[in-house]
């Protein structure tokens, strides 16, 4: 730190003194350049950058969005530019710039964490917990997810994080979320039958849902859907 004090009160004296007998163009051009040099010879230059937090962002994405070499002096890192260039990455939710006097720069990221794929007419986009895009993925990328369509499906999210953890005790895997005529849901099991939700008391459907799976030898393969738009009556269609 006392070294950069130092540095600052030489950049301080060189400055007035040269402003007062060159042209500004000359001046800035002679001033950017000593102070330059001066910073290579006194070590405030940048000699390592640490990267924390990174998992499906990409190296090079990083290294392009900085915009800074090994070398560069420290005095002159914008460290606000190179947060709000962070901020524009896909992946990135948050961003943290930290630059020592020993030149070592480190950035500590934070990224959305992908839970489903957004299937449309337009692509498949990975989203996180809250309907936010992170970015458009290729439709066997991310397989292991849940995947999630129809209209105004990102609007009811809430809704989505319910029908998940109730589905989370059933001994069938959910693959797919369906919302309907943006009114109702559809749920898909990786076994190859779906369940057709109301479009009130989606839950108390799904608990109901539940029950008949673990308690009639129902035979899944051969199952088409199973329709529980009526808590009353439930209807199974088998498939041909």
């Amino acid at each position: 730190m006392k070294l950069i004090i130092r540095f600052c009160i030489i950049l301080v004296i060189v400055f007035l003194l040269s402003f007062s007998f060159l042209r500004k163009d000359i001046f800035l051009s002679s001033f950017l350049d000593f102070s330059n040099n001066l910073s290579v010879i006194s070590g405030l230059v940048l000699k390592e950058v640490w990267v924390k937090g990174r998992r499906n962002l990409k190296e090079e994405e990083i290294i392009n969005s900085l915009n800074i070499e090994i070398g560069d002096p420290i005095l002159f890192i914008d460290l606000n530019k190179i947060s709000y260039n962070l901020s524009n990455l896909k992946w990135v939710k948050n961003n943290k710039v930290f630059l020592n006097s020993t030149g070592k720069l480190e950035i500590e990221i934070e990224e959305y964490i992908p839970v489903a794929t957004y299937e449309t007419s337009k692509g498949n986009y990975l989203i996180d917990d809250h309907g936010n895009i992170i970015k458009s993925v290729n439709s066997n990328i991310f397989e292991s997810l849940i995947k999630i369509s129809g209209q105004n499906a990102l609007n009811n999210m809430q809704e989505i994080r319910e029908i998940v953890i109730e589905t989370n005790n059933f001994s069938y895997s959910l693959k797919k979320i369906e919302h309907i005529g943006g009114r109702r849901w559809n749920t898909y099991f990786e076994e190859g039958f779906f369940a057709k939700l109301p479009e009130k008391d989606y839950k108390i459907a799904l608990k109901k849902l539940a029950n008949i799976l673990s308690q009639y030898d129902i035979k899944t393969e051969r199952l088409a859907f199973i329709d529980l738009r009526l808590l009353d009556r439930v209807s199974l269609k088998y498939k041909d």
